[in-house]
């Protein structure tokens, strides 16, 4: 039997290599076995990330949004105001591409839960932060989104970390 990949939807805070999270998408994306699954990544604006991502075979769509590390009260309540459009076009694009997993890779995003719980897909949230900073901001997602999977990145958990079939 032939099965089609399956189409996963990562969705980021930056359209430039950023920081690590920029760097840990790459390296997912990159070692994706495309016989099983095929990446789609939205992204808040248009940058360096956009170009390697599809040199790696990555569908890319960015979809404007306003994001930044750090950033005070005044940016907060714009993104909030922005999530309903946003959360919008997500599903439309989940409904388009039959998209059955979401992976939010940033803490700072959490369209991609809203539209995953409204369509019935998974939801896997990855937050690259300690891990008791990573535990407040879940809470606070909590009662904004279904989040099927939480995980907090400490410093050096990567080495730690093997990916079992």
């Amino acid at each position: 039997m032939n099965l089609s990949p399956v189409n996963v939807l990562y969705i980021t805070a930056y359209g430039s290599t950023y920081g690590g999270g920029e760097r840990y998408l790459l390296e997912v994306i990159r070692n994706l076995d495309r016989s099983r699954f095929r990446p789609i990544v939205v992204m808040p604006q248009r940058g360096n990330l956009v170009e390697l991502l599809e040199a790696l075979g990555a569908e890319v769509h960015v979809f404007g949004a306003t994001y930044g590390a750090h950033a005070g009260p005044d940016v907060w309540y714009k993104r909030l105001s922005e999530t309903r459009q946003q959360v919008h076009e997500i599903v439309a694009l989940m409904r388009e591409k039959d998209v059955r997993l979401v992976h939010t890779n940033s803490n700072t995003r959490l369209e991609g839960a809203l539209a995953a719980r409204i369509l019935g897909a998974q939801h896997i949230y990855l937050a690259h932060v300690p891990r008791a900073q990573g535990e407040r901001i879940l809470k606070t997602a909590l009662g904004l989104a279904h989040l099927d999977v939480y995980t907090a990145l400490a410093e050096g958990l990567l080495r730690r970390v093997r990916i079992l079939e």
